[in-house]
């Protein structure tokens, strides 16, 4: 039986998996870092898929494929970061992630060899959000860090990586802040406007990046081919998204 309720998110998770595959074959940045943001993507759209048809199997593959790349993301952060403070012989750096490492372990376990019995027991301490919690800072901060680095060099790729990293950690956290209720009193759609504003950043910030590569704009948009619409539409997008949350802002008022 078809389902058409889960078409829209088909179409966004697709137009961010075409949006990764650009932004990382098209950056100066490491390509491995994106690979986990993408196994995510690819998995939300052919999870979305699964729903759509409504086949149990194919839900369910991808569900465990989708919460993989998380855990793809967090074991290769922490992997790159004992690598580092132990090629600088920061053995107390090595000492504290171990602790970062057990929450991770622990909560991978929880995810992909809990058995029912386990699963019926409601946890006292929800691992899995402070985990996640955790992973969004530690991007957050990953991408502040990055962004400072690309300042102090000058190099619009690192800076690009970093502003990246950074503005979309925030929207995670400004949405958990807004399930919570921590904005009923304000009449904005923050969230919605944030998005919004991070959508034209991006946007915006793709052919800036090339365009300091190649100083040319006939270069710039040559060098885009036919990928060009890409940060067009996510810049449209945003300024659309920005307009109809001001928008829907004056009709509350």
């Amino acid at each position: 039986m078809f389902n058409s309720g889960y078409t829209g998110k088909l179409i966004s998770s697709v137009f961010i998996t075409g949006l990764l595959t650009y932004v990382m074959f098209n950056t100066t940045s490491p390509k491995i870092v994106f690979v986990p943001f993408l196994v995510c993507a690819v998995s939300m759209a052919l999870k979305t898929v699964g729903q759509i048809f409504e086949k149990e199997g194919m839900i369910f593959f991808f569900d465990k494929l989708f919460k993989g790349g998380f855990f793809l993301y967090g074991f290769g952060f922490l992997t790159f970061f004992d690598y580092l403070a132990l090629k600088d012989k920061q053995y107390g750096l090595v000492i504290y992630s171990l602790l970062f490492w057990a929450v991770l372990l622990f909560v991978f376990k929880r995810v992909f060899f809990n058995n029912n019995q386990e699963a019926e027991k409601p946890p006292k301490v929800n691992i899995a959000k402070i985990a996640a919690a955790g992973l969004v800072i530690v991007s957050f901060l990953a991408g502040a860090v990055l962004l400072v680095l690309g300042i102090g060099r000058k190099e619009a790729g690192i800076i690009f990586a970093g502003a990246f990293f950074a503005l979309v950690s925030s929207v995670f956290i400004l949405f958990h802040l807004s399930v919570s209720g921590f904005f009923e009193k304000i009449k904005t759609d923050l969230l919605g406007l944030y998005i919004g504003i991070v959508s034209a950043l991006v946007g915006m910030g793709i052919p800036i990046v090339k365009f300091t590569e190649v100083l040319s704009v006939k270069g710039t948009i040559k060098s885009f081919g036919l990928w060009i619409f890409v940060p067009i539409i996510l810049f449209s997008a945003g300024v659309f998204q920005i307009i109809k949350t001001l928008r829907n802002r004056k009709n509350k008022d």
